[in-house]
């Protein structure tokens, strides 16, 4: 049987690491290509191939077939389908990748490429259906501490990462050998836990619920809290807030009727508190590191997509609603930072107006309760001097 063939849209720390375990079976039996972006990870990528670090051990995949994004994007180089596409980028980056995976699919006439993303949320197996054609699209998660420590290095915090996907219909249809095949290059591959869930019981959807309701709450106590689980579970007000968040979410999952009856009642969440208490100390969010460096996060794919879907059932949210207003501020101010320096108000309006129109009405009373509390005490702030002074 030929190689199965698998183009990595993204070689971070998802799909640099999934992407490295299936090139190190070779190319006789997985024929990758990864995807990249000019600049220095994928300089180093093609410099000294890719490392991987996990907890027990390490590796180095070279050499690496590579393809530049932007060259793939002008026509530079030949066009090529594959049998799997990993979709493994930021959710605000996704509609940008669009046009990169269009030129990774097979022709008509032929079996659909599978594509499958492996990000936050639950919005892209929707955007990219829409743009792809459903026949396409495979529905999937992971649950994964990953990162690129340096260029060119992946590292794996802890092991062993799930992997879950399969078909979103409700039964088997024409991208089943592939998921079967995928599947087995992925178990081979080996340090992962591999699942395609029935379709009895809830398949791929049920279990992207699940991710989504336990990443929402602990990207959104980490972020607002700025630091690591450790530390949040060491203060009992931190505890209470991860649990408060937690509560919401899975009140919004039980309002889209998620499973069977009840999946997410008390009993489920007191099982995710302790995973999440079981974590290693310095464990942390992506979405929270990248708020925390400055960077674009994935704030309104993560909460802020909570949020609408609460909205859309009537399922009040407050904690979240106040999480993320205050984030949305952070966002502001880091996307001030990037854009223009000094900060000059002339540039400050238009970022304002584009993160207030992406927040639900409920986000944006919030936002205004804090920006007037904090603008009360500014006020007051001399008051109060001259009184200490007295």
């Amino acid at each position: 049987m030929a190689p199965l063939k698998v183009a990595v849209v993204g070689a971070g720390g998802v799909g640099g690491w999934f992407g490295g375990r299936l090139a190190r079976l070779g190319p006789d039996k997985v024929d990758i290509t990864f995807i990249v972006r000019p600049g220095a990870h994928a300089a180093a990528l093609t410099r000294t191939g890719l490392r991987i670090m996990e907890p027990d051990s390490e590796f180095t995949v070279q050499p690496l077939r590579l393809v530049n994004s932007e060259d793939l994007l002008a026509g530079a180089v030949p066009p090529e389908s594959f049998d799997v596409v990993l979709v493994c980028v930021k959710g605000y980056h996704l509609k940008l990748v669009l046009p990169i995976v269009k030129k990774l699919l097979r022709p008509p006439g032929v079996t659909p490429t599978a594509v499958l993303p492996l990000l936050n949320g639950m919005d892209a197996p929707t955007i990219l259906a829409d743009a792809l054609g459903s026949k396409h699209v495979l529905g999937g998660l992971t649950l994964i501490l990953s990162e690129i420590s340096s260029p060119g290095t992946i590292l794996l915090r802890k092991a062993p990462p799930i992997i879950i996907f399969g078909e979103l219909g409700d039964t088997a249809g024409e991208l089943a050998p592939t998921v079967s095949r995928l599947r087995s290059a992925l178990l081979e591959a080996g340090n992962m836990n591999v699942v395609v869930p029935p379709f009895d019981d809830g398949g791929v959807r049920r279990h992207m619920w699940e991710k989504f309701v336990n990443i929402c709450p602990f990207s959104a106590v980490c972020a607002s809290c700025r630091t690591s689980v450790g530390s949040i579970f060491a203060v009992p007000r931190g505890v209470t807030l991860y649990k408060t968040l937690l509560s919401e979410s899975c009140a919004v999952a039980n309002a889209y009727g998620v499973g069977r009856p009840g999946l997410f009642d008390v009993a489920w969440q007191m099982e995710r508190h302790s995973e999440v208490g079981r974590l290693p100390p310095e464990a942390s969010a992506s979405l929270s590191r990248d708020i925390i460096a400055g960077r674009p996060s994935e704030l309104h794919d993560q909460i802020g997509a909570l949020i609408r879907l609460a909205g859309d059932k009537g399922v009040p949210t407050p904690a979240f609603e106040v999480v993320y207003a205050s984030l949305c501020v952070v966002e502001f101010v880091s996307e001030q930072e990037r854009n223009t320096s000094p900060v000059n108000t002339g540039s400050i309006a238009p970022i304002y107006i584009r993160v207030m129109r992406r927040m639900p009405w409920t986000s944006r009373r919030a936002l205004v309760w804090l920006a007037s509390s904090c603008a009360a005490a500014l006020v007051a702030m001399p008051a109060l001097r001259r009184l200490r002074g007295a």
